[in-house]
């Protein structure tokens, strides 16, 4: 069965239907007819009038050439009658029934031919591909081996599609490509696989300016360069210009050890101010802090959007607090970590996400330390830290994001710079959660346990409005960590 819709050259093209290869045709003809002498009282009828004359012409040619013609009734309806298409389909199936005679004699007649059907089979899911080659197309400064030993499949043999779905994933998650997507060219003797790259660009500056109430005017700097201390390496250079400084060098390399193990060495300061409250939220003490942080680890991307590292993590904190008028007591804690990250992330976009998940995740195991000058802590503990945010796309420019976050420190005595604080919407730091309504660090607890339900809006291109309620649990102890929330709000 052929079907063939006519055009602006032929409205009914049934001469071309049998230039195609039809030997019967049937012809639906739902074209209006020309106006009668009484319809031609306006200028725009009998222009319309002069123009369909050839048309007409045309559409009774093309008519006598239909083995069944079938006219339907179109009435005053026209191509712009999308509401009424019920009506035009039922006057359509009206017009066929009064040509079924001629319709059951067509079938009659072609039962001599003896037509034999045969079911056609739709083949099998393919699973498998047999790989005789790899090539390679847009690589400059990422080196082969570098894709090698991310991608994690032989030259030649027999993969699964599954697998090389994963290792395109892979190499996404080392961060070196802007885009990746591969060609297949099959063959009697196997399949020519072509990995085709878009580099990210090796080596660029950012700069940025941010504002709040507690941290101030700072001044954001960012230098990021690729394969400058060896192939497979990204040096990231973050700077903060402002009342609290803070500094940051990270150094991670990918080698060629498989499964996809990188390694990853990271030195930094940051300072900020801190805050403790009565339990009545009356500000009861001010700090300044610097937390001065080493670390050194290996992390492996196991796909795209999914990060693990472990390593060894090296802290101090210096502190001072504010006693009166130019007056301050310092004092530090050091400690020496072994941590756990997991990292899931299908964002589709870093900033203002519109659809996908977040989730990060801390394990540590914090060693003994020194705090005050003397021991503090006379036993090792674990704390755990994981944030978890969903964005739900209810229409094009409305995203419904639920979240979840909880910090938990287990031991029954805990160094200051180790609670969890809740209030103000800053992330400066992994303990910090943000929560609208209450002030910045107003809730300092060993447990807290988060939760938010936003609606946000974008009302015009990039301007957003977001609607957003808060929850919150805290308590000093895991086995009183509350379930339902001890605080609420909501804007």
């Amino acid at each position: 069965m052929l079907l063939v819709d006519g055009g602006i050259l032929r409205n009914f093209p049934v001469q071309d239907a049998k230039e195609m290869g039809a030997d019967i045709i049937i012809g639906v003809e739902v074209s209006a007819n020309l106006y009668t002498k009484d319809q031609l009282n306006s200028v725009v009828r009998i222009m319309d009038q002069v123009s369909s004359f050839q048309a007409a012409r045309s559409n009774a040619e093309q008519a006598a050439l239909c083995d069944i013609l079938i006219k339907p009734d179109i009435g005053n309806y026209n191509m712009f009658s999308f509401e009424d298409i019920d009506s035009l389909i039922l006057n359509g199936e009206r017009a066929a029934r009064k040509m079924l005679p001629q319709l059951k004699a067509l079938v009659d007649s072609l039962k001599q031919f003896q037509y034999r059907y045969t079911r056609l089979r739709i083949p099998p899911d393919l699973d498998s591909i047999y790989i005789k080659s790899i090539h390679y197309e847009g690589l400059d400064k990422v080196s082969k081996n570098l894709v090698k030993g991310n991608f994690e499949i032989r030259d030649t043999g027999w993969i699964k599609l599954q697998e090389l779905e994963h290792g395109i994933e892979r190499l996404y998650g080392t961060r070196f490509f802007e885009r990746v997507n591969y060609r297949l060219n099959p063959s009697l003797e196997g399949s020519e696989l072509t990995l085709r790259f878009k580099e990210q660009p090796f080596n660029f500056f950012k700069f940025s300016m941010h504002y709040d109430q507690y941290l101030k005017t700072a001044i954001l700097l960012n230098a990021t360069y690729r394969n400058i201390l060896g192939e497979g390496s990204r040096l990231l250079i973050d700077l903060k210009l402002g009342q609290f400084p803070g500094a940051q060098v990270q150094y991670t390399v990918h080698t060629f050890a498989r499964p996809n193990i990188g390694l990853g060495i990271k030195m930094g300061v940051n300072s900020l101010p801190a805050k403790f409250y009565t339990p009545d939220l009356l500000l009861r003490e001010n700090y300044n802090v610097q937390h001065f942080i080493g670390e050194i680890d290996l992390f492996s991307t196991v796909s795209k959007a999914f990060m693990i590292r472990t390593g060894i993590q090296g802290e101090v904190f210096n502190i001072d607090k504010e006693m009166e008028v130019n007056d301050t007591i310092n004092f530090n804690a050091n400690n020496l970590n072994w941590y756990a990250r997991f990292r899931f992330d299908t964002q589709d976009r870093t900033v203002f996400p519109h659809k996908g998940d977040f989730f990060s995740s801390e394990i540590k195991y914090v060693m003994r330390g020194k705090y005050f000058n003397d021991l503090l802590w006379d036993k090792s503990f674990w704390r755990i830290i994981a944030w978890y945010t969903k964005y739900i796309p209810l229409h094009s420019r409305i995203v419904i994001i639920p979240s979840a976050n909880g910090g938990f420190t287990f031991s029954k005595h805990i160094p200051v710079p180790f609670f969890n604080y809740l209030g103000g919407m800053l992330t400066s730091e992994m303990n910090l959660f943000p929560f609208d309504g209450l002030k910045y660090m107003t809730v300092s607890s060993p447990n807290v346990v988060t939760g938010s339900l936003a609606l946000r809006g974008e009302p015009w291109k990039d301007k957003f409005i977001t609607l957003k309620v808060n929850y919150a649990g805290v308590s000093d102890g895991l086995d009183n960590v509350p379930i339902l929330p001890k605080l609420f709000s909501y804007g």
